[in-house]
This record gives structure tokens, sequence and C-alpha cells, in this order.
């Protein structure tokens, strides 16, 4: 009976040296946790020595690394961390902005530095409303991105109407055949309902494509065969709407 009394209380104190040394171990582990999070937020060794943006001219650097802070820090982790600390940030990072063509993050751990290889979309021309207003401009591909001033003369592409869809391949087609020719157009607009653009030359011409279909072997036989004979002066209007018909006065 002695024995057996004797031998609880072993088992119990093993059992409570045991759970002392697990709290111990825990706590330890916990300080440990601790002091390491802490080392990391704040170790000068870890923060970032200085952000580079490159290819960037829309608006300032101050403005894009603004922009980029909530997606850098919408994690719990990275946002405890901070926007200065090299572990907060991702090595991509998805940033959508209608004048951005992309956006290329390289994160460099060692030297602690950022650096943004930003390709804006190229001003090709602007579009407006039909009145003229609610300008935008748009690029090579038809992509329309930022407010655009509203323009005269000849120096800048401008296009008035309501912006088409499938036919937007066939307008660009248009455009640079128009410039690669040295034809300055002083105003272009667009019918959607006809789909028919109408452009003015600078000498008073008005020429009316169709963009149902591809306008641009028709145009270079109308600019080689008529054009260049007598030129725009001497044309009223050259109408290319119906496919391989050529009609002008």
């Amino acid at each position: 009976m002695l024995l057996h009394k004797q031998l609880d209380k072993q088992q119990r104190r093993r059992r409570i040296i045991f759970r002392i040394k697990i709290y111990l171990f825990s706590a330890a582990f916990l300080i440990i946790l601790i002091a390491g999070w802490y080392f990391i937020a704040n170790a000068s060794i870890f923060k970032i020595k200085f952000f580079e943006v490159n290819g960037l001219d829309i608006f300032s650097k101050e403005e894009f690394l603004s922009n980029i802070k909530p997606l850098v820090l919408r994690g719990y982790f990275s946002n405890a961390l901070g926007f200065d600390n090299i572990w907060a940030w991702p090595n991509k990072i998805t940033y959508n902005h209608p004048a951005l063509k992309q956006v290329r993050l390289d994160k460099d751990f060692w030297k602690r530095t950022i650096t943004f290889d930003i390709e804006e979309r190229l001003r090709y021309g602007i579009w407006c409303a039909k009145n003229g207003t609610n300008c935008s401009w748009f690029d090579k591909d038809g992509g329309g991105f930022g407010d655009a001033p509203t323009t005269d003369g000849f120096l800048v592409l401008k296009i008035s109407g309501e912006k088409p869809e499938s036919e937007m391949s066939n307008i660009l087609k248009i455009l640079d055949a128009l410039k690669k020719r040295n034809v300055a157009a002083t105003d272009i607009s667009f019918d959607k309902e006809l789909q028919e653009l109408s452009v003015k030359t600078l000498e008073g011409a008005k020429i009316i494509f169709s963009t149902r279909f591809n306008p641009i072997s028709i145009f270079i036989s109308a600019y080689e065969g008529i054009v260049k004979k007598i030129g725009f002066k001497s044309i009223k209007y050259l109408d290319l709407t119906v496919e391989n018909r050529i009609y002008y006065q």
C-alpha cells in the first residue's frame, strides 16, 4: 500500500515537471518568435534603401508608389511589416491602370532595392464624343486611356463620334494608311450606324471610308491612280464605301 502511494506521488511529480517543461518551452518559443518578428520588422538591414521607377511620365513617382501601396500591404503579414520593409514585398505585382501597358517589378533582396520598369501606352490619337467633348487618348491598338484635351488642327489625330468595337481594327488601318502618305486631316468623324469614317483633308477634300471591310487596297488604288495625278485640291469628295469601287468628284 505504501509502495503504491509512493509510485502515485512520483507519477504526479513527473506529470507536473513535464507540464512545467512544456510551459517553459512554449514561453521560450513565443519569446523567440516575438523577438524574431521584432527584429525582422525593425532591423535596418531589412529596410528598403531606395525605390526606382523607370519609364513613367504620365504621373509622378510618388503618386505611383502611393497607388501601389495598398496592393503591397493587403496581407496581414505585409501590413504589419510596413511598406519600407523588403520582406513585405511580393516577387510580382499586378497593377492595372488604363495608361500603363505593362508594369514589371524587380525586388533585389541583398541590395534592398525595389525597381519598377513601366511601359506606358503611347498616345496615338484622341477620340471624342459626337459633340466634341469627353475626349480620351487611344493607343495604336485602339485601347482608350486617360482624359485628353479638346484640340483642333491636324497635328494630333482626333476622331469624333461613338467609338465602335468591331470596326476599330479597320479604323486603325485607315489612320495608319493616311499617316504613311502624309495626308493631313483637319476633321475625322465616325458614323456608327452607317459604319463609315469621314476624313476632311487640309486641302478641303472629303474621303469617306467604309469600316465594314478592309479599306486599304481600295484606298491605295485611289491614292495612286487619282490623288497623285490631280491632287486633293482638285477633289471635292472621294467615296470608298463600296468594295472595289471608287467614286470621286
